[in-house]
């Protein structure tokens, strides 16, 4: 039998993909914090040093940041100018230089045994390690800010008298935080793993409250599977077992539904979806496609590519 396409899922971007398919899911906050305030830590010129400080944050999933805050110290001396707060990707262990996102950079004056906010305009970034920079404009000897830090001490603070060339670690933990969300079930174009045409479907599951979220794509126009007696499709999931279900919706107010069981994580396979029962009165308008996650008790990587029907 011929197969032909339902959806090949040829969606060039991120934001093209997330239009044709879209969720319902909600979000749920990734905020991280440190907020222990034992000691201070020179941002400034000491002893003839400019001293930097860096905070790790690692996400484990995409997020939506919106903003940072950090704790400043009492002064030392008198310090002049802005200092320069920055999100930056990783290199090796330690800030990279580059910006996590074109907005992930903000100047301020600091407020003085205070909590200070960073308002960036909102922004999103993969899942990775980043780090949260504060720089300041050159001061004169020993004159600075006092940013607070304390314990337990993570070795996540880091702090370089070189213009970022060179990272010490030291054993505290600056008191910042990092305003984070992130959404529950989400869909994006992907290149690399497919098993057709340029692009798969992939889909992220977030462990807990992507529970009964879905995505749905709306066909436009819709499709005619008249006479038609399978629809087949690849999919790969990071977890085995049935986790999620694809529906079709038809002309009759039914859903077709294929719970696929993932015999091999992280492996495409081919499911086959018997339709020979539904009438062609039904099946010849197919309006709308749908993903529902069944099962949430970790996070799930889904792709989604080759669907088709004989």
């Amino acid at each position: 039998m011929d197969n032909v396409e339902l959806d090949y899922f040829e969606y060039a971007t991120d934001g093209a993909a997330q239009a044709a398919y879209v969720t319902d899911g909600g979000t749920s906050d990734k905020s991280k914090s440190y907020t222990t305030n034992s000691t201070s830590q020179r941002l400034g010129d000491s002893g003839g040093l400019e001293y930097w400080n860096a905070m790790k944050f690692v996400f484990a999933s995409e997020v939506t940041i919106t903003q940072a805050t950090a704790y400043f110290n009492a002064n030392v001396g008198t310090p002049s100018g802005q200092v320069t707060c920055s999100l930056q990707t990783d290199n090796v262990g330690s800030p990279s230089g580059t910006l996590a996102h074109a907005n992930a950079t903000l100047t301020f004056t600091p407020t003085a045994s205070s909590n200070n906010t960073i308002n960036w305009s909102d922004f999103t970034i993969p899942a990775g390690t980043y780090w949260l920079v504060f720089t300041c404009a050159a001061q004169t000897t020993d004159n600075g800010w006092a940013q607070a830090i304390g314990t337990p001490g993570d070795a996540f603070l880091k702090t370089s008298t070189n213009g970022g060339s060179t990272w010490s670690v030291l054993n505290w933990d600056l008191y910042c935080s990092i305003s984070a969300t992130a959404q529950n079930l989400q869909c994006y174009s992907e290149s690399t793993i497919k098993t057709q045409g340029s692009y798969s479907l992939k889909a992220v599951a977030a462990a807990t409250d992507s529970l009964n979220d879905t995505l749905t794509h709306t066909f436009d126009p819709p499709k005619d599977l008249s006479g038609k007696t399978q629809i087949k499709y690849d999919v790969r999931a990071s977890r085995t077992g049935s986790n999620f279900k694809l529906g079709w919706h038809d002309s009759g107010g039914n859903w077709i539904e294929s719970t696929p069981n993932i015999l091999e994580a992280d492996e495409f396979q081919e499911v086959t979806v018997d339709i020979s029962a539904v009438a062609d009165a039904d099946k010849d308008v197919i309006d709308t496609a749908k993903l529902t996650i069944l099962n949430a008790d970790a996070e799930n990587v889904i792709y989604i590519d080759n669907v088709r029907y004989a």
